[in-house]
């Protein structure tokens, strides 16, 4: 799911040191100067003009901008900040009701179901059209109806993640911690695809769309109180009707002759 600029005040000078600046020496005339005083000083004073402030930006040197301008620019900016929150808003709408997810969720839901030992996340893993469709395997196969401890697909899958769980205990103790990490992926070709979704469609008899897939190596390390290992497994993920799911040719006789 893992990136300031600063803005340099410049000091105004003042306004009567920006006079002496352009004034030179050989310009003054003594007797003009004398006269100039004497007005000054019978004149009525006329009050002094402030000093409009130099832009932040830049060398002072450009417009100042009017109250309109800045308005404008103040609408824009704060236009372009909405259209950017709004983006980020469909982006996560879209990430959680429409987007499919990413390929890598049904892996980290596998291997948080044999850490765990639960069969939600194993179900999450592999999708809801696999899953419902072995549902209306078991039923007409009338596989609920030969084991006792197995009613319905939530307990089939309970009953799978469970058995998998239960063998990592018993190689490496208690606790069990599972880190997994994709170190390659392959894309598959459009003629595997195609073959795939072919044999998806026969197997589960109902229509299947494969969009994408890819062939995965994962490095996990499995942790127990007694013993830790780290291994690396190929898994295949696909996009199966706009979903990610893992994809596993013996998941379907585990399942059918294991209950």
């Amino acid at each position: 799911m893992e990136e300031n600029n600063k803005i340099n005040l410049t000091k105004n000078e003042n306004a009567s040191d920006d006079v002496k600046k352009e004034i030179k020496i050989e310009d003054v005339n003594p007797a003009e100067d004398l006269q100039r005083r004497a007005a000054e000083t019978v004149a009525e004073p006329t009050p002094a003009q402030p000093v409009q402030p130099q832009s932040v930006v830049g060398n002072g040197s450009e417009d100042i901008p009017t109250k309109e301008e800045i308005s404008n620019r103040n609408k824009t900016i704060g236009m372009a900040g909405m259209a950017v929150a709004v983006l980020a808003f469909c982006l996560l709408v879209g990430a959680i009701f429409g987007g499919g997810g990413s390929y890598k969720e049904p892996v980290k839901n596998y291997f948080e179901s044999m850490e765990k030992g639960s069969g939600k996340k194993l179900e999450k893993a592999y999708g809801d059209d696999i899953v419902d469709a072995l549902d209306e395997m078991f039923e007409e196969a009338g596989a609920y109806d030969e084991d006792e401890d197995v009613k319905d697909i939530d307990d089939a899958f309970d009953a799978l993640a469970e058995e998998n769980h239960d063998d990592l205990v018993e190689e490496y103790g208690k606790n069990i911690k599972i880190k997994h990490e994709i170190v390659d992926k392959e894309e598959m070709s459009d003629k595997e695809l195609e073959k795939l979704q072919k044999s998806l469609k026969e197997s589960l008899d109902k229509k299947c769309k494969v969009k994408k897939g890819y062939e995965l190596e994962v490095q996990a390390t499995v942790k127990g109180k007694d013993d830790k290992e780290t291994d690396i497994t190929k898994m295949k993920v696909i996009k199966l009707n706009g979903d990610w799911v893992v994809y596993d040719e013996a998941l379907f006789l585990e399942l059918l002759f294991g209950f």
